[in-house]
């Protein structure tokens, strides 16, 4: 049998503005709590609040799992260990570009909407799929690891620019 499968799993830096926004979160929340004795509506605020700010916290913990298989290829978004849901899924078929994620070869799509997933920590590692779906192109930023490249070159050489 010729089946070939890689798969990656890839963890995402979390944003500054996205922990700071967890930090502020939780600071209003335990103003609101100190405030408690003047206020009857301060315990509400103060739960509302920190429960939004563990919410984020809890999801800004996310992975990336890419999944190489005879040609396809598929992306899921893994939160905080315990939550997966593909993102992205497409076919060689599909597969218009693999190029790194600088390269001039992507000024024809830059109109076309963007997806990231990648870690945000490598961008000299990053790549850019463009996919056709329905007519539509889609550009796809990941870091793939040199299996999952290695296969994307052996299946479709003249797709892949890198």
């Amino acid at each position: 049998m010729n089946d070939f499968y890689t798969e990656q799993l890839l963890k995402r830096r979390t944003p500054v503005s996205e922990m700071a926004l967890v930090v502020v979160l939780a600071v209003i929340g335990i103003a609101a709590l100190a405030m408690t004795p003047m206020t009857i509506f301060a315990p509400l605020v103060a739960i509302v609040f920190l429960a939004v700010a563990i919410f984020k916290a809890r999801n800004s913990n996310q992975e990336f799992e890419y999944l190489y298989m005879n040609g396809e290829l598929d992306i899921d978004r893994i939160i905080a260990k315990s939550k997966r849901k593909q993102v992205f899924s497409g076919s060689l078929n599909q597969l218009e570009l693999l190029v790194k994620a600088n390269s001039h070869e992507l000024d024809a799509y830059a109109s076309a909407p963007l997806k990231e997933f990648s870690s945000g920590m490598h961008k000299d590692r990053e790549c850019v799929a463009v996919y056709v779906k329905d007519g539509q192109s889609m550009r796809i930023v990941f870091e793939p690891n040199d299996r999952i490249l290695e296969a994307f070159r052996m299946q479709a050489p003249r797709k892949v620019r890198i």
